[in-house]
């Protein structure tokens, strides 16, 4: 479209030059007209002047010239092509490349059609280069034609107002020959590019079919896949459906083999129904006797209900004071472990405290003299051998009574299981050794309420009264340096204090365990001898019915035993506990001897360290001396040898 423009352009600028679309002949007429008219030359021939008939330079300039250049001018003006073409080749290369598209969006249709589109497009490229070499010659003639005008300048006429409007008609016409020239040289180019997007296109199109083709193969693929695993899925399900046919079928003979089974059952369902009508009229008889009886049953069953809804309101009380004991026992024990750890945190304070008195003394007994501080490390050492001896003693003893403990455990269960076999006996051996054994343990629950008890709280006063005696002295005897020393040589230290708190402590806590146990021990005895007596009472006053009497005394004999081995296995368990609570406090004493022990390990390493130091320093010391003896007995030989060079 611009290469069509610009011809328009172009021809448009010839017609406004004043050419119009005339031939060049025309043209040269008009010119020769105009001269004829200014009558600038005479005429040289009388022939009258037609417009039809070609004007030559002869006529011009009244004599003949060279053949050669008409013959050339004639054969220019031939091949010269009207200033039109070029607009119409330009049309024609637009339809052929339109044909050319139409044939590229034909090319679906068949492959003899592109063949055809294929030899036009040849056709119209030969015919293209054809026509640009011609245009090429043209130019290459009118620019030779151009150069044979030089002889007009040898001659002597005036015409170079002629000679210029030729030489502007050639140059227009060479300007249009070449511009014709390179329009048709644009068009093959075109054409060219136009080919290669056609072949582009095309195997954008083969791509495409190809593709198109591959996608319908995989497509039929899946498809013949799906069909044969549907036809599998099919085939399976037939089956599966065939094989359940078969075994409904089977179901149904064995459901018809099952009713007849049951028709014979029913026949003799029937028979049994007969003799069981009659069985019925007998038991009815019988059931009649049986619900007398169980109306008394009953009325026992009842006071069953009674005596057990009493026992378990007995129990849930029970419950109730063992919850609260078990929470007063959670609390003590909380208690008892925050007082462990304080014990500990003291006991670290006070083995500190003992290290910097220790080296405060070691400071000052090396102060004072090296012989005086050996002497008191060896004392030292001697009282630390002593104490851990004391505490491995301690540690045996403990071990020992803490075997004891477990064997007087294994000896108390030995004894339950047996008392648990004599209770299962007989119930008069039942009676008489319930009667005996409360007899004995109100004899003993009296003695230890009465006695022991109160030995226990005194023995605890006269212990927190000697402790704090203790403490008093102490704090009195701190101020005085040797006093604090003689304490702590005689064991009264602040481990010892704190270990005594400990068993204080201890002591109270079990005379509490000890005091709650006998009450809860009298309360059930107490319990069990007012309901002996009232059954004692019942059977004196019952001694028409001995079938009841029997049945009673029956139940009474389980309720005592059970009631007997409720209060044993309560006695152990409180034998167990105070038995428990006694190994805790040997273990927190043999844990407070071990602390002890390695308190004084620690104690003995550091003299140690202190005693290869001090004995390190003695060697030194004798190293100094040895080097002075020597240096002072060096000079004395040195000024004896000068006293003797001087005498002599």
């Amino acid at each position: 479209e611009a290469k069509s423009s610009r011809l328009r352009f172009s021809s448009k600028d010839w017609t406004e030059r004043g050419f119009g679309h005339e031939s060049p002949r025309r043209l040269a007429k008009n010119v020769v007209e105009r001269l004829s008219q200014s009558n600038v030359f005479p005429k040289t021939s009388s022939k009258p002047f037609d417009l039809d008939v070609p004007i030559t330079i002869e006529d011009i300039y009244g004599r003949p010239l060279d053949r050669c250049f008409n013959a050339n001018s004639d054969v220019v003006a031939e091949k010269i092509y009207p200033l039109d073409e070029p607009y119409e080749t330009v049309n024609g290369y637009r339809e052929e490349v339109n044909s050319g598209f139409l044939g590229q969006n034909l090319f679906h249709s068949g492959k003899s059609e592109d063949v055809n589109s294929d030899e036009i497009e040849d056709d119209t490229d030969a015919g293209l280069g054809i026509r640009s070499k011609e245009a090429e010659q043209r130019v290459m003639l009118l620019s030779e034609e151009l150069e044979q005008e030089s002889f007009l300048r040898d001659c002597g006429f005036d015409v170079s107002m002629l000679i210029q409007k030729i030489r502007d008609l050639t140059e227009d016409r060479i300007s249009l020959s070449l511009e014709v020239s390179n329009l048709l040289q644009s068009q093959i180019a075109e054409r060219a590019s136009a080919r290669e997007e056609l072949r582009w296109a095309k195997e954008e199109l083969e791509a495409r079919t190809r593709r198109l083709e591959k996608e319908k193969n995989e497509l039929q693929s899946g498809l013949e896949k799906e069909l044969d695993r549907r036809s599998s899925d099919w085939s399976f399900k037939l089956e599966k459906y065939q094989s359940e046919e078969q075994r409904l079928r089977e179901r149904v003979r064995e459901l018809a083999e099952h009713n007849v089974s049951l028709q014979r059952e029913v026949s003799s369902f029937d028979e049994r129904e007969r003799e069981s009508k009659s069985i019925i009229t007998n038991s009815g008889e019988q059931l009649h006797d049986l619900t007398t009886s169980v109306e008394e049953l009953k009325v026992d069953n009842e006071d069953l209900r009674q005596n057990l809804s009493e026992l378990q309101e007995k129990y849930r009380a029970a419950e109730e004071d063992r919850e609260c004991i078990h929470k007063n026992f959670e609390e003590k024990d909380k208690e008892c472990k925050e007082l462990h750890k304080s014990i500990t945190r003291l006991l670290r304070t006070c083995s500190e405290q003992e290290k910097t008195i220790d080296g405060l003394r070691e400071g000052f007994s090396e102060k004072l003299g090296e012989d005086q501080t050996v002497e008191k490390f060896d004392k030292h050492m001697a009282k630390l051998q002593m104490e851990q001896m004391r505490l491995t003693g301690v540690e045996l003893a403990l071990r020992r009574e803490l075997e004891s403990c477990r064997l007087e455990v294994d000896s108390l269960r030995h004894e339950n299981i047996y008392l648990l076999n004599r209770l299962k006996g007989n119930g008069k051996e039942n009676f008489a050794l319930t009667f005996k054994l409360d007899k004995e343990m109100w004899t003993r629950l009296c003695c230890l309420q009465n006695q022991g008890l109160l030995m226990l709280n005194e023995s605890t006063d006269l212990c927190s009264k000697l402790l704090e005696f203790i403490k008093g002295k102490a704090g009195q005897f701190l101020p005085d340096a040797k006093h604090g020393l003689e304490v702590i040589k005689n064991g009264l230290g602040a481990q010892f204090v704190v270990e005594a708190e400990v068993k204080l402590q201890g002591f109270k806590r079990g005379t509490e365990n000890l005091t709650r146990s006998l009450q809860m021990m009298s309360t059930l005895l107490h319990e069990k001898s007012t309901s002996g007596a009232s059954k004692l009472q019942s059977q004196c006053t019952d001694a028409d019915g001995l079938v009841q009497q029997n049945d009673q005394t029956s139940e009474d004999v389980i309720r005592s035993e059970l009631k007997a081995e409720t209060l044993l296995t309560s006695l152990l368990r409180e034998k167990l506990y105070s038995k428990e609570l006694e190994v805790e406090q040997l273990q927190a004493e043999l844990a407070t001897a071990v602390r002890g022990n390695d308190i004084l390990r620690c104690e003995v390493q550091n003299a140690l360290d202190n005693l290869s130091c001090v004995t390190h320093n003695l060697k030194d010391l004798e190293l100094q001396v040895i080097l002075y003896f020597h240096l002072h007995f060096g000079k004395l030989y040195l000024e004896k040898g000068e006293v003797l060079k001087v005498r002599f």
